[in-house]
């Protein structure tokens, strides 16, 4: 984290995550919950008043037909979140903010899909691509299109 300064010298009020990513063989051991309560007290060191975290849910890319604005509001049979990484984050008193749709949106000719994907996408259509949240999209011209939607969770630290 970075000490930011803004308004003539007054501690910035939030903090945003860019990334956190934990490897899939060091997941469910407690480490993303253990790096955010560290983001969590260095944020407050900051004076910061909110944790702003865009989240890539972990779960996302087996369901890239459905939409993030249903998918963020699956629950499992405990009425728990789906989503392990949204569930992380409200636990530990996170609330959805909004989705942010077109987060990231890749354009590329059908060639280039091809030698990063191993799939044949030679006609107009939607592809599924291992590990996309959402499919690519191929147009007449031959071009490919991925737009990712995220959601952002907010993490307030005041009376914490």
């Amino acid at each position: 984290l970075v000490d930011a300064k803004v308004n003539a010298g007054q501690p910035a009020r939030s903090v945003c995550l860019l990334s956190l990513s934990i490897r899939p063989e060091h997941r469910k051991s407690g480490l993303a919950e253990r790096l955010l309560q560290e983001v969590f007290a260095r944020a407050r060191r900051m004076s910061a008043r909110n944790i702003i975290a865009p989240l890539r849910p972990t779960k996302k890319a087996r369901y890239p037909h459905v939409p993030m604005s249903e998918f963020i509001l699956w629950r499992d049979s405990d009425g728990e979140a789906f989503d392990p990484w949204i569930r992380t984050h409200l636990e530990l008193g996170g609330t959805i903010a909004c989705v942010a749709e077109s987060s990231l949106v890749v354009r590329q000719p059908v060639a280039r899909w091809e030698a990063a994907t191993g799939q044949r996408m030679r006609v107009p259509g939607t592809y599924t691509v291992a590990g996309a949240l959402s499919p690519v999209v191929v147009d007449l011209q031959g071009v490919g299109t991925y737009c990712e939607d995220n959601v952002w969770i907010v993490h307030s630290l005041e009376g914490n």
